[in-house]
């Protein structure tokens, strides 16, 4: 009997060419999964950067919205602090001109008979005033009264000299004085104004 021949060749080469082509089949789903996986995540980050960028253009307008309304709060705020000044620079001009009305009421109070006053400046906190008197003795009482009934202190008589007036009844001789203090407006009295006024 012939010996008897197998040939395994065509088997295992069909078994090779099988093998190959799964393997390329694997291959090809697993690069399609990839490819579809990289398209869903490429689609994912387009939405998540469109919902960004609306969200990014959202805060820019809202930021728009706020900055406006600063500029809107601080020319308020600057308004504000302007009016605020100018009431109360209003309120010490107001606080002035009522110690210079209670500081006339005061001098017209206790000026004697002898004597009148011919000008009355303020000039940093201090009152100048000047006038005129036939008798000395009226000058020194009036600076004394000036100290302890007005809101003038340290009443000083910085002048005095004696001049010649004319005068219907002939040349009269008058003392001319200057008198200088110290001027506080807190130290007055000054009455409630009432909000009717």
């Amino acid at each position: 009997m012939p010996p008897f021949r197998v040939n395994l060749l065509p088997w295992r080469q069909r078994r090779r060419v099988r093998d190959t082509r799964r393997w390329w089949l694997w291959l090809l789903f697993f690069s399609g999964g990839l490819l579809l996986a990289l398209a869903a995540c490429r689609e994912r980050l387009d939405q998540q950067r469109g919902a960004m960028e609306k969200t990014l253009r959202t805060l820019q307008q809202k930021q728009l919205a706020d900055s406006a309304q600063l500029r809107e709060v601080q020319r308020l705020m600057a308004a504000l602090r302007q009016r605020q000044a100018q009431l109360q620079a209003e309120e010490q001009t107001r606080a002035h001109n009522q110690g210079y009305e209670q500081l006339l009421k005061q001098l017209a109070q206790w000026v004697p008979d002898g004597l009148w006053l011919t000008a009355l400046t303020v000039q940093d906190g201090k009152a100048h005033l000047t006038g005129r008197s036939h008798d000395y003795a009226d000058i020194v009482h009036f600076s004394s009264r000036l100290e302890t009934e007005t809101a003038l202190t340290s009443v000083r008589l910085m002048q005095t000299r004696q001049e010649i007036m004319a005068s219907p009844e002939g040349d009269v001789p008058v003392l001319t004085f200057h008198l200088q203090a110290d001027w506080r407006v807190e130290r007055l009295s000054l009455p409630d104004v009432s909000d009717d006024e």
